[in-house]
């Protein structure tokens, strides 16, 4: 792995982003690798597409690596994403963020926490009441849909009795 980290279109966003396409992307770097944004600080990511091919040693995202309390709404990523340590098909790591309206549809792959949505899940909330993943995670320590490592108990995960997504471990 490159040694280079927040590492994506937009290195570090702490402002609002929307209506972007982003198809092809071939990002590579060592930790908060996203196509989109690396590092999303308090910002918004709205409507945000993006295909392609993200690799990342430690938190890395098919839009966004590392999201930290902000919003990711309405948006999406397809193509490959893998790394070693909080890999998601959206979203790598969701820290006191907002997640909703959003998909994945491509594959990823990683050794722990690693999820098709998003990789690790702490203190963020995630709806999936309109969010949707189109493909399964192949890893360790937490190959579902939406992987969940919750050091606090405070995270969030809404998840509609008819959806048939069944969330394990807290």
């Amino acid at each position: 792995f490159p040694s280079h980290d927040n590492t994506g279109l937009f290195g570090v966003s702490y402002g609002s982003i929307s209506n972007l396409i982003l198809r092809n992307a071939n990002v590579t770097g060592r930790s908060n690798v996203g196509a989109m944004v690396g590092v999303n600080d308090g910002g918004s990511v709205t409507s945000g597409d993006s295909t392609g091919s993200v690799s990342g040693m430690y938190s890395a995202g098919g839009l966004v690596s590392a999201h930290f309390t902000g919003s990711v709404s309405s948006s999406k990523s397809s193509g490959a994403v893998s790394g070693m340590y909080a890999v998601g098909g959206l979203v790598g790591i969701n820290e006191h963020g907002s997640i909703d309206s959003s998909e994945s549809s491509g594959s990823v792959s990683g050794m722990y926490a690693v999820g098709g949505l998003v990789g690790s899940n702490y203190s963020g909330s995630v709806s999936l009441s309109n969010s949707f993943v189109l493909s399964a995670p192949i890893g360790f320590g937490g190959d579902e849909i939406i992987a969940l490592r919750s050091g606090d108990g405070s995270s969030q995960v809404t998840v509609p009795p008819s959806s048939g997504y069944v969330v394990i471990g807290k």
